[in-house]
């Protein structure tokens, strides 16, 4: 059974090649940042989705932004789906984001990807959820 848990430190070389998968450009020094924040503030972080064997097989990262109003959003990138098992994986994410900016008090959901992600494009615009395509945020 896949469960979805927080990233752990011990986790972060195991993910890099995942989320590469999603966003080739994707560097080591951003996957520390988000493991670091969100053991500091809670505000970002990576998910991982693992099988009963500890192999992760997806994820995403995820940052809450607020607007100049005081708004809250969930920002969802890098989000790393796998061909085998993808509609699976995506429920498990999509639950998870949700579960997530209920959390965090978050008003909206933004899943960023880039170009050619239709399938997870169609998925998740299909359930409800915005989805915006431009560049993915910077390692801090």
């Amino acid at each position: 059974m896949l469960q979805i848990r927080p990233l752990q430190r011990s986790q972060i070389a195991q993910m890099l090649p995942v989320l590469q998968q999603a966003e080739p450009r994707t560097e080591m020094r951003l996957i520390r940042c988000l493991v670091s924040r969100s053991e500091t503030r809670g505000m970002a972080g990576i998910m991982a989705v693992a099988g009963p064997d500890g192999m992760i097989r997806g994820g995403f990262a995820y940052e809450v932004e607020i607007g100049s109003d005081g708004t809250r959003a969930l920002s969802v990138h890098h989000l790393a789906i796998p061909q085998l098992g993808q509609a699976r994986v995506a429920g498990i994410i999509e639950r998870a984001v949700e579960s997530l900016a209920q959390a965090q008090n978050c008003g909206a959901v933004r899943i960023r990807l880039p170009g050619d992600a239709e399938w997870e494009a169609g998925y998740f615009a299909g359930h409800g959820h915005e989805v915006v395509r431009d560049p993915l945020p910077a390692a801090h």
